[in-house]
């Protein structure tokens, strides 16, 4: 008889374990379909998320300047896998700091926002100094002293405004996208 009590006893108990489980997964699906953060249009969801598939194609060309500043760095010929594992950190850490102040919290103060805008700013600085020092915004051959749009080397610059402000620009379009708090 005390075999069967105890077994009916663990048979109650798992199925007050498997309530409480029920009951709180339950209430987490709640939570997250009332979730500020959602994205409620199912079309604007996979529109914004299928945006990432060419900035990361982009960005896979982008970690070259920071390759090759590490390569240069180690005194490599060419960029070997070892440098481009060093760009690939560099470059992330890179584009962390520069999308870092968008993760805050609406109810965030003013002193984090600053402090965070601050900690963003060399990271564009460095930013722009290697894709400058990779892709030169002025044509080869241009006269000195001379400023002039036709010496501009459009497709470097677009990739260097891309390199800089492509990350940003998602994630400042998937913020503008979510529902109203």
């Amino acid at each position: 008889m005390t075999a069967t009590t105890n077994h009916n006893a663990r048979a109650q108990q798992a199925r007050k374990y498997a309530t409480q489980a029920a009951s709180a997964a339950t209430n987490a699906a709640k939570t997250l379909a009332n979730d500020p953060h959602k994205i409620d249009n199912g079309a604007l969801r996979v529109v914004i998320y299928a945006l990432l598939i060419p900035i990361g194609i982009v960005f896979s060309r982008n970690i070259r300047p920071y390759a090759s500043f590490m390569a240069a760095l180690m005194g490599a010929d060419g960029t070997p896998p070892v440098a481009r594992l060093a760009g690939l950190c560099c470059f992330a850490a890179v584009q962390y700091l520069e999308v870092f102040p968008q993760f805050l919290a609406p109810a965030a103060t003013n002193e984090k926002r600053a402090a965070r805008m601050w900690l963003s700013i060399p990271a564009y600085i460095v930013d722009i100094v290697a894709c400058w020092n990779f892709w030169p915004p002025i044509k080869e051959g241009t006269p000195d002293g001379i400023m002039l749009v036709q010496f501009i080397d459009k497709g470097n610059l677009v990739m260097t405004l891309i390199t800089v402000f492509g990350l940003a620009i998602w994630f400042w379009i998937r913020k503008r996208a979510r529902r109203a708090a």
